[in-house]
């Protein structure tokens, strides 16, 4: 294979990767605002545990389980339709061009933590003080992992703007440079043209 083929396979490999990341993050994001579902057999009907205790869905609630976490792992009724992704390696997790998407899943997985601890507690028909407390932990654990993600965004927007600012201002400086290179120039061009009728006129003398 060419150093050009490599290349190009390389890129391939890497917005693959970056796309299925991106797939994983979208479920984790709707099931930490909208509920962990629970879980269905492949008749649809709910799974419970050998205490009869009803289960939700596996869901990762670290960088580890994330990367394993697959499609087929969700039941098949709550896995939207547009929605597929396969594991993944740590590395392409962790990598640099997958930092936002890294930082965004790392700020939902306490949250999703929480909703599943206040899931079970109110199906376990825990004391309404005890579903309260575990509904503010949630809620605000919510709002922080929604906010590193606005942040985050802003934070790119800022950069964005300075690197457009920079642009401007280096493509300004080239543009006057190039004015100073042309008039340096013309006045060179003026004079070599004053100069030769000069030599003319001389030869003519002669």
């Amino acid at each position: 294979m060419s150093v050009k083929k490599k290349k190009m396979a390389g890129q391939l490999a890497r917005e693959e990767g970056t796309k299925n990341l991106k797939a994983k993050a979208r479920l984790l994001k709707k099931f930490a605002s909208n509920g962990v579902p629970w879980k269905r057999d492949e008749q649809g009907k709910y799974v419970y545990d050998e205490n009869g205790k009803k289960l939700l869905e596996d869901v990762p609630l670290d960088a580890t389980n994330f990367s394993r976490w697959k499609s087929l792992d969700v039941s098949r009724e709550n896995l939207p339709e547009n929605i597929d992704f396969k594991s993944n390696s740590r590395s392409t997790f962790y990598t640099e061009h997958n930092k936002d998407i890294h930082n965004e899943v790392n700020a939902y997985f306490s949250t999703l933590e929480l909703l599943i601890k206040r899931t079970y507690e109110k199906n376990n028909k825990k004391t309404v003080i005890e579903s309260l407390e575990v509904d503010v932990e949630y809620w605000a654990s919510l709002a922080n992992a929604q906010a590193t993600t606005i942040l985050d965004m802003v934070s790119k927007n800022n950069q964005l703007q300075i690197d457009y600012e920079k642009e401007k201002r280096d493509h300004r400086n080239n543009v006057n440079e190039l004015s100073m290179q042309i008039s340096d120039l013309e006045s060179k061009l003026a004079g070599i043209a004053m100069v030769t009728p000069l030599k003319g006129i001389e030869r003519g003398k002669k």
